[in-house]
């Protein structure tokens, strides 16, 4: 159905972006996190699989994928708010004028 059809493009472009984020800011998650994001998004391997390598529960791997995915989003927010600044331009006809820079 097309509802079933867009909740699959809804969930690639979630997956694309939280593997983006975890390329950008994953060194700073712990190690064993990383590790777990790294198996789940890079390596595609289910949350049991991760589980049993890892010697913890299928809920519990979950868990912490879902908080380190917080944190990874958090991380960019955090950036971003932080890297706002001005830029002065200067036109042709020496014009100054200020930017917002994003």
């Amino acid at each position: 159905t097309l509802h079933r059809f867009f909740r699959m493009v809804y969930m690639f472009e979630k997956d694309m972006r939280i593997s983006y984020l975890l390329d950008f800011y994953g060194e700073l998650l712990d190690e064993h996190i990383l590790g777990a994001m790294r198996s789940y998004y890079n390596d595609d391997l289910s949350l049991s699989e991760i589980a049993e390598e890892v010697g913890i529960t299928r809920q519990g791997v979950r868990d912490a994928i879902k908080r380190a995915e917080s944190q990874l989003i958090d991380f960019e927010k955090h950036t971003l708010r932080h890297t706002q600044c001005d830029v002065n331009i200067t036109t042709a006809t020496d014009t100054s004028q200020t930017i917002k820079v994003y």
